[in-house]
This record gives C-alpha cells, structure tokens and sequence, in this order.
C-alpha cells in the first residue's frame, strides 16, 4: 500500500472509525442497554463495509473503474431531468455520481494516473468528509404527517355543554373542529 496516497489516509480513517464503532458497541453491550445495541451494531456493520470498500479501491481493474465512472456520468444527466420534477431525487442522484467520482479520483490517485478531463475541476476530498456508501440516514423529505393547516384552541365551558357539542359532532359523523368549521357561518347569522 502506497502511504503517501489520499487512498492510504482513507483506508486509515475507515479503519480507526471501526475500531471505535467496536468499542462502542462492546461497551453498550456490557451496559445492557437494548434500544442502543442495534444501533451501534448497524453503525459496526457500517464502518467494516466502508473499510472493506476502501480496501478493495486499489485491486479494481481500470476497465471496471472506468464502467463505474461511465454509470456516474449517466447518474448526473439523469439528475438534472429530475432536478425541477423530484429534487430530493435529484439530489439523490447527484450524491451517489459524487460518491463515484470520488472513488475513481482515489483510484486514480492511488495508481499515479490522470483523472479525465471531465472530472479534473473535482476536488479530491480529504479521509474526515468520506463519501456515504449506501446514502442511507438523515431526514427524507415529505416525511410525517402534512400540515392541515388547523390551529388549536381550547375553550373551557360547562361539562354540560361539553357533552352537547360532542354528541352534535358525533351525530353528523364529524371532529369538534369540523363541526364548528360548518356549523360558524350559520352561528353568526351569514
């Protein structure tokens, strides 16, 4: 392994982050914390993937390199038909023809070769910003529930009171709130 390669930094990086990810997971084990033993398990699993990535960089074939370069070309043309459509797939798509080029610039790196014109204004990224392998976590987007639109209000009356509204609600099929959305106008007199 060539230590003066960015490939050698990335492969060290991977492989301290693994042995802290161990770590952790030893000691949340030993802890008996259950909601946190998956989690560091799948951060373990996670670090030895990107290990094993990183190490097996130098041992691909130039043709196969140059196929993975060719389909991160394609992933950003399609990225930009999907950029006004769908951006969040958009970006999707751009992360994942990052993530490649970022691969081939290190290959490139490691081997002593010339990236290709069209990825020599690509900066090489340093081993603290690695590139995601699986582009998995973080928030999706439109997830949860949508907003409505509805603001909260709590009026306080007589138990009384409280019951007749429930049962005019109940009786037409409908939430307090939507009966006193159909039921304001004709209230007020309009």
């Amino acid at each position: 392994m060539k230590e003066s390669s960015k490939l050698f930094q990335f492969i060290q990086m991977a492989k301290a982050d693994l042995e802290r990810a161990i770590a952790d997971y030893k000691r949340v084990k030993s802890s008996g914390r259950k909601k946190v033993i998956g989690q560091m398990e799948t951060k373990a699993a996670l670090a030895s993937q990107t290990l094993k990535y990183y190490e097996s960089l130098p041992t691909l074939s130039e043709a196969k390199i140059t196929a993975h370069l060719e389909d991160a070309l394609k992933e950003r043309k399609r990225a930009k038909t999907y950029e006004h459509k769908d951006p969040s797939l958009a970006e999707a798509l751009f992360e994942s023809a990052r993530s490649t080029e970022q691969s081939y610039l290190l290959w490139c790196d490691y081997h002593g070769k010339r990236p290709p014109k069209a990825l020599s204004g690509v900066p090489l990224l340093s081993p603290a910003q690695p590139p995601r392998i699986t582009g998995r976590g973080g928030r999706r987007p439109n997830a949860g529930r949508p907003a409505l639109g509805h603001v909260q209000v709590l009026i306080k009356c007589q138990p009384k009171t409280a019951a007749k509204l429930r049962n005019f609600a109940k009786s037409e099929g409908l939430t307090l709130g939507g009966w006193l959305d159909s039921h304001i106008d004709s209230l007020s007199g309009k």
